[in-house]
C-alpha cells in the first residue's frame, strides 16, 4: 500500500514538473515576434522564432506575441460630404503592418482597432477636402494623401501604412442622372465645335479651289471628266453631263457683232434681242438683210412672247409701200 502511494505521488509530481516545463518552454513562429514582461516590465523585446524558456510564467515571466504580417483593413463605407456639398459613400482599403511591436503594444490597446478609427476618421476629413469632380476624376491624388495622414497617425504606434485603395464610391441616383446630362451636353457640345470646325476648312479650301479653277478654267472639265470616270465603275449608275457655264463668254462675241449693225439714233423702235434666243435663223435674217440694204434690222419674235408684240414696236421700211398699193 505505501508503494502505491509513493508511485501514484511520483507520477503526480512528474505531470505537475510536466506542465510546468511546457510552460517554461515557448516557440515563436516564423512571423511572430515576441515580448517577455518580468513582473510587468519589458524583460526581453523582439524574441527571434524559434524555442525560448521562460522563468516562472506566467508569475515571473509572460510572452505576448505579435503578427508582422501585413494586414488588409477593411474600412466601412463613411457618408461623407466633399468641398461642393455632395454627399457620397466612400469605402477603401488599407494595408498596414507593424514595424515595431514593443510600440504596437505598450503605446496602444488593441493597434488593430486604433487603426481602423484612424482610417475611417482621415477618410472622412480627405474626401471632404475635394469637389466631387477632382475626387472621382484625381484617385491618385486623394489616394496618396490618405496614405500620408494616416501613416503619419499610425507611425507613433509602430504601425506603418504600406498603401491605402479607394475601393467604391457610391452616388445617389439623382446625382447619376445630372452627371449623366452634364456629360451629354459636354459631349454635344464638343461635337458642334469639331463639326464648325471642320465645315470652317472646308469652306477654305473651296475658295481656294474656286480661285485655282478660275485661274485655270479648263481644270472644271478635267474635274467633270474625273466625276465621270468614277461614276463609270458602278454597275448602275446615271452619267449627268452639266450645262457649260462658261455660255454667256461664247455667246458675246455674237451680240457684238449685231450691235455693231444697228443704227445709232433714229426715230424707229428697236428691239434688242436676248443673245441666249438667238438662233441660225436670226442670223441669217440680219445676213439678208444687210444684202437687200434696208437699213433696220429684223427683229425676231422672242420665244414666250406673241407675234403682235414682237412686231408691235418695229417700223418696217416697206410699210408704207404695202399700204399704198393695198388703197
Amino acid at each position: 500500500m505505501e508503494w502505491f502511494i509513493i508511485t501514484l505521488v511520483l507520477l503526480c509530481l512528474i505531470a505537475i514538473g510536466t506542465y510546468v516545463f511546457s510552460q517554461w518552454i515557448r516557440v515563436i513562429n516564423q512571423y511572430q515576434r515576441g515580448i517577455v514582461f518580468r513582473f510587468g516590465k519589458v524583460a526581453r523585446s523582439c524574441l527571434e522564432p524559434g524555442l525560448h524558456i521562460l522563468l516562472f510564467p506566467p508569475i515571473v515571466d509572460k510572452l505576448v506575441t505579435v503578427d508582422m504580417r501585413t494586414v488588409t483593413l477593411e474600412v466601412p463605407p463613411q457618408d461623407v460630404i466633399t468641398k461642393d456639398s455632395i454627399m457620397v459613400r466612400v469605402s477603401a482599403v488599407i494595408y498596414y503592418k507593424v514595424i515595431d511591436p514593443v510600440q504596437a503594444v505598450v503605446l496602444v490597446e488593441n493597434y488593430g482597432y486604433a487603426t481602423s478609427q484612424a482610417a475611417q476618421s482621415v477618410l472622412r476629413s480627405v474626401v471632404g477636402q475635394f469637389e466631387l469632380e477632382d475626387f472621382l476624376g484625381g484617385r491618385d491624388n486623394v489616394r496618396q494623401r490618405l496614405h500620408a495622414l494616416l501613416d503619419a497617425h499610425t507611425n507613433p504606434w509602430g504601425v506603418h501604412v504600406n498603401d491605402v485603395d479607394i475601393k467604391d464610391v457610391e452616388l445617389s441616383e439623382a446625382m447619376q442622372r445630372s452627371l449623366a446630362r452634364k456629360a451629354e451636353a459636354e459631349q454635344e457640345q464638343l461635337a458642334t465645335l469639331i463639326g464648325s470646325e471642320a465645315e470652317l476648312q472646308a469652306a477654305e479650301n473651296l475658295c481656294r479651289t474656286a480661285q485655282l479653277m478660275e485661274q485655270h478654267p479648263i481644270a472644271l472639265q478635267l474635274r467633270y471628266l474625273q466625276t465621270a470616270q468614277a461614276l463609270g465603275h458602278e454597275k448602275a449608275h446615271t452619267l449627268i453631263f452639266p450645262f457649260p457655264m462658261d455660255l454667256g463668254a461664247m455667246v458675246k462675241p455674237l451680240v457684238s457683232a449685231i450691235q455693231e449693225h444697228l443704227p445709232v439714233g433714229g426715230g424707229a423702235t428697236t428691239v434688242v434681242p436676248d443673245p441666249i434666243l438667238l438662233t441660225e435663223e436670226v442670223r441669217q435674217s440680219v445676213e439678208a438683210a444687210q444684202a437687200v440694204g434696208i437699213s433696220q434690222p429684223v427683229v425676231p419674235v422672242v420665244a414666250g412672247a406673241s407675234s403682235a408684240t414682237a412686231t408691235a414696236g418695229v417700223q418696217l421700211p416697206f410699210a408704207e409701200s404695202l399700204n399704198s398699193s393695198s388703197l
